[in-house]
């Protein structure tokens, strides 16, 4: 078995990493020694002599590729949510870069000593399927750390020579490597020493970082880089020493009070800086929790003891009820000591994280242990709890999505103006003299279209924009055309619309786009990449269809691949075009006309009456003519044809059943609660929330997202990413791609019982059967070169390039820039340098976009789930909700509580959650795979929402 999953490793890491795996290394329980690729000349430098520039600020990453791993465990276990293809994928990666031998790194944990030490070298660990970096402490320790614990990197403390020479496993096997460890050693204590002697540059009487980056606004954030503050700590420094960056880093990551780490921090070395405002609240609140007379803690805890109570009491008579906010006249208002407490907890509730020590701990802990005396730990839930109870946050918001959400409704009236000034330029240009390939500064756009020499007119040619119902940004659709003479083969067109021909790279509304980086999607709003004010129908190249008005043509980039019925490509171009005759419809829809059925679904928590109506509408067929049958009939064969072909290929696609909630029509935009509007009178008033939104919870499938009209699209648009990389390669153009490699499955039988088990027709395997028959998921990531992409299909020298939504993602739009100087015979605006920079950040960016959105949707799903259960707990006190679960994780045994820990999936709610098992004895029966039944325990709210189950035996 072991020499089988050597090979199948050997095999997939020679090719899609471009070297045949380094000597000695194996899978087994122990650590994979994936050695960074660089030099093979040896680094002989010393930390003395070592400048930093740019070197210091990433790992290695060879040949501008990334590897993502797709199986970590973490708190956002909605990865299993799958809206389609390229997303599933997605959100099932975490960040992975090569972290080069001899390296300098750092680990900073909440509540835990610091760590610091030299890299050994990296690998996968299959018992716990995870991705580690063995660092030698300066403890002289072996210590493998997870790739989220690292937050600070520096190449070459010593040469990799050395660093390979000291092992890789917990002690050292020889006396070639005990020599080796010792010599490392040395150096870290060398540098130690100097570091110790650094420290006091930061003395605020000599150097005061805080001061000189935080906002003249004393309620507003600001940022400072790392870059930055070594300008100002050693400020004649053209290229600061390895010892000031790393003093300088350590400064600002052990001052959480002053500096708060940005989640893409890795890639842009950025700390946000907390407001004045945010730092003297903590200190006076501070003072008064060691205030032992008149403190303003102990007037507030009386209040909102009474206000718990009334909440609680109101809560439970009102359970079935709509929400409502209740204004409590007969409470004394909220005091500005109330005020700035409520202030307080809010703030340590909205984002912490885990790599610094939470500066509101002191202030919150006694507050939270003197409104619940019996409290045994103060956590993220309690805090949410209280602020929900004493109305400062109603039960259905979320402060993450609530402070997103805030912060992108002000930009968003920022822009109105700038694309008012644009229509009314827009009017006066038709007359006017303006021409293509003038200077165009940061707020201004293109008057006229750069493309409207080439654009190639669709005429009558019908465009199906297919999607949801409540679908709002409608940017994709797809044509067919036959092929006189040959009925073998078709021409399929991706029609995507065009931003770019109104938007430059250098715009403001650019800038917005990349540090947005993605469309936010939350139940109570949408954050949008690029400013909702350029949704008007009258903006070219923002939408595919304003209701059908045929004499407006709407700009579009068209993606066209011939396809034999062999699944071939055998020809393809990207050209601008116009489409004139867009014809919408619904995904539910096109199923029914084509004579299929909707998508499986189900409610697990019933169908609430709001939404019987809204369901049954979905059973209604659309008439089609016959031209629009026989065309989204072609559509769908060509589909086929390209899935025949990847099935014989060895292709499948791993998902597992996934949940969406929805809310009733009244209440699918909910306001920002009362309180967090300064201007509003209620803010002083207390007051409770009652009542529950309407949530009706459906789970679809495991290929709900790849069978019938999604299917279908979702193929089309992966065709679309194919032909946009060949055009590239074509014109010797470089693109940021996207790459997928296989799962390495256990053993050739396991290889083959995963294919088997494929549905023919959509190549569907459900993840809990392919897990337990894989040393590794799929890995994937960014590259330049064009690698394969396993579960699209694109072949290696083709690869795959994400071009189908530049209105909803920054890379999409990065690659249509592109796109425009080929088709314009222009220079075009991104180098491969610059490219593979992207890729670098856009693998932490998807890692935090995705986290962002997952512990949003499991905040409303686990919502959905409580309140089910407080119903059914109303009409029965004896009720219990058992589940059947499927073993998705080794058992693992936490070593402080003595908890034994798994994870599970529940296909019944398409969700994956932890189980707390305190039989240790039976935690060495558990495998992956196994089939068990659990029930609920416990539910957490708050930054990190958690669901606790345990088994039931």
């Amino acid at each position: 078995m072991l020499c089988r999953r050597t090979r199948w490793f050997s095999r997939v890491f020679a090719r899609y990493y471009g070297t045949n795996v380094p000597p000695g290394v194996a899978v087994t329980n122990n650590i994979i020694d994936l050695v960074a690729r660089g030099s093979s000349a040896p680094l002989e430098s010393s930390w003395r002599s070592l400048s930093v520039g740019t070197d210091y600020r990433a790992p290695v990453i060879p040949k501008s590729v990334d590897i993502q791993e797709r199986d970590a465990e973490s708190d956002e276990n909605a990865r299993f949510d799958a809206v389609g293809i390229e997303s599933m994928h997605d959100a099932d990666m975490t960040d992975r870069v090569f972290y080069e031998p001899g390296g300098y790194v750092e680990s900073n944990r909440a509540n835990t000593k610091p760590l610091h030490g030299v890299v050994l070298g990296e690998g996968y660990q299959p018992r716990s399927r995870k991705w580690r970096v063995l660092v030698l402490t300066d403890r002289g320790e072996c210590c493998p750390l997870e790739r989220d614990e690292i937050t600070f990197f520096a190449p070459r403390l010593v040469s990799r020579d050395l660093a390979h020479r000291a092992g890789i496993f917990a002690g050292p096997e020889n006396a070639t490597e005990h020599a080796a460890r010792v010599a490392i050693l040395k150096q870290l204590r060398i540098l130690n020493h100097h570091l110790e002697r650094a420290a006091s540059l930061f003395n605020p009487n000599r150097i005061d970082i805080y001061a000189a980056f935080r906002s003249l606004d004393p309620y507003a954030w600001s940022a400072v880089t790392l870059s930055e503050a070594l300008a100002l700590v050693k400020p004649t420094a053209k290229i600061p020493d390895i010892v000031t960056v790393i003093s300088t880093h350590r400064h600002l990551i052990r001052n959480p009070r002053h500096f708060l780490i940005d989640p893409l921090y890795r890639v842009n070395e950025t700390f946000l800086v907390r407001p004045k405002s945010h730092v003297d609240r903590i200190e006076r609140v501070e003072q008064w929790a060691t205030q032992k007379v008149n403190s303003p803690i102990d007037k507030f805890v009386v209040k909102a003891r009474r206000i718990t109570q009334i909440s609680e009491d109101l809560r439970q008579k009102q359970l079935r009820e709509h929400p409502s906010q209740v204004l409590l006249r007969d409470v004394q208002p909220w005091t500005k000591e109330d005020l700035d407490i409520i202030s307080l907890i809010t703030h340590a509730n909205v984002r912490f994280e885990a790599a610094q020590a939470n500066p509101y701990s002191l202030a919150l802990t006694t507050i939270m242990r003197r409104v619940y005396p019996e409290l045994e730990a103060v956590d993220d839930h309690t805090a949410h709890s209280l602020l929900s109870q004493i109305g400062a946050l109603a039960p259905w918001q979320d402060l993450l999505s609530v402070t997103h959400l805030a912060a992108s409704q002000k930009v968003q009236k920022e822009t109105v103006p700038i694309v008012d000034r644009f229509l009314a330029e827009q009017v006066k240009s038709v007359t006017s003299s303006a021409t293509t390939g003038q200077v165009l500064g940061p707020t201004d756009f293109h008057l006229k279209d750069p493309l409207g020499s080439v654009r190639h007119d669709w005429g009558n040619l019908p465009v199906y924009i297919i999607d949801d119902p409540d679908a709002k940004e409608l940017d994709d659709g797809i044509s067919i055309e036959r092929i006189p003479g040959d009925p073998e083969s078709f021409w399929c067109h991706s029609h995507i619309a065009d931003p770019a021909s109104l938007i430059h790279k250098d715009h403001i509304f650019a800038e917005h786009a990349a540090k947005n980086y993605a469309t936010s999607y939350y139940m109570s709003g949408v954050a949008p990449m690029l400013p909702k004010a350029l949704g008007h129908s009258q903006i070219p190249g923002m939408t595919l269809y304003a209701s059908g008005d045929k004499e407006t043509p709407q700009r579009v980039l068209t993606f066209s691949a011939r396809v034999r019925s062999d699944g071939e490509v055998i020809d393809c171009c990207v050209r601008a075009g116009l489409i004139r005759n867009a014809k919408r419809f619904t995904y539910d829809g096109v199923d029914l006309a084509l004579g299929g059925k909707i998508a499986e679904r189900w409610y697990p928590l019933g169908v609430p009456n709001e939404f019987k109506g809204h369901l049954a509408q979905r059973e209604v067929s659309p008439r089609l003519t016959p031209e629009e049958q026989t065309d989204l009939q072609n559509l769908s064969k060509v589909s086929s044809w390209i899935s025949q072909k990847k099935f014989k290929e060895g292709v499948y696609v791993s998902t597992s059943p996934a949940s969406d909630i929805h809310l009733a029509g009244e209440y699918s935009a909910l306001p920002v609660p009362t309180w967090y509007d300064p201007s509003s009178p209620v803010r002083k008033t207390p007051s409770v929330f009652t009542g529950m939104v309407p949530m009706l919870m459906t789970v679809h499938s495991g290929s709900y997202a790849i069978t019938g009209a999604r299917g279908l699209v979702g193929q089309m648009m992966m065709l679309a990413g194919r032909v946009a990389s060949r055009f590239l390669l074509q014109h010797d153009v470089p693109g940021l791609r996207r790459f997928i490699a296989p799962p390495i499955p256990i053993s050739d039988s396991a290889a083959q019982e995963i294919l088997d088990a494929r549905d023919p027709e959509t190549l569907f395997v459900d993840t809990t059967f392919v897990t337990p028959r894989t040393v590794m998921l799929s890995t994937g990531g960014y590259s330049i070169s064009p690698l394969a992409h396993f579960m699209i299909g694109a072949s290696e020298g083709e690869g795959y390039v994400r071009a189908t939504s530049p209105l909803r993602r920054y890379n999409d739009l990065v690659t249509h820039w592109q796109l425009h100087a080929v088709l314009l015979k222009q220079s075009i605006p991104f180098n491969e340098t610059a490219l593979a920079q992207l890729g670098q950040y856009s693998i932490i960016a998807d890692r935090e976009h995705g986290r962002r959105g997952g512990l949003h949707n499991l905040s409303w799903r686990y919502s959905a789930i409580k309140r089910y259960f407080d119903l059914q707990l109303a009409r029965n006190p004896n009720f219990e909700w058992i589940w059947d679960a499927v073993v998705v994780s080794p058992p693992s045994v936490n070593d402080s509580t003595g908890v034994g820990h798994y994870s599970v999936f529940v296909p019944e709610l398409g969700l994956k959650f932890l189980v707390d098992d305190l039989e240790l004895d039976f935690l060495k029966v558990i495998e992956m795979g196994m089939e068990i039944k659990v029930k609920p325990t416990v539910v957490r709210f708050g930054p990190r929402p958690a669901m606790i189950l345990s088994p039931v035996r």
